[in-house]
């Protein structure tokens, strides 16, 4: 289970997107600062992988829980 407000899992996934972009454009990934899901600095790219697979697998399973709920859908489709 993971115990993070969303601003903690914004700000961890908008690194490892960036993370995400220097692979697929043939950056090295290692390069950039590598930060897992609790803050803290890693030297492991896999580690960061497994975070990010923690975060989307919550994810998932909220989505298939509550698919209507106010939480989970963009502020522009909610309906007040």
């Amino acid at each position: 289970m993971i115990v993070s407000d969303a601003e903690t899992i914004l700000a961890f996934m908008r690194p490892a997107y960036r993370l995400r972009n220097a692979e697929i454009h043939g950056d090295d990934p290692t390069e950039q600062s590598l930060t897992l899901l609790d803050s803290s600095v890693t030297g492991s790219l896999a580690a960061v992988a497994e975070d990010i697979e923690r975060v989307m697998r919550r994810a998932i399973h909220l989505v298939l829980r509550e698919p209507r709920s106010p939480l989970l859908m963009p502020r522009a489709l909610v309906r007040r």
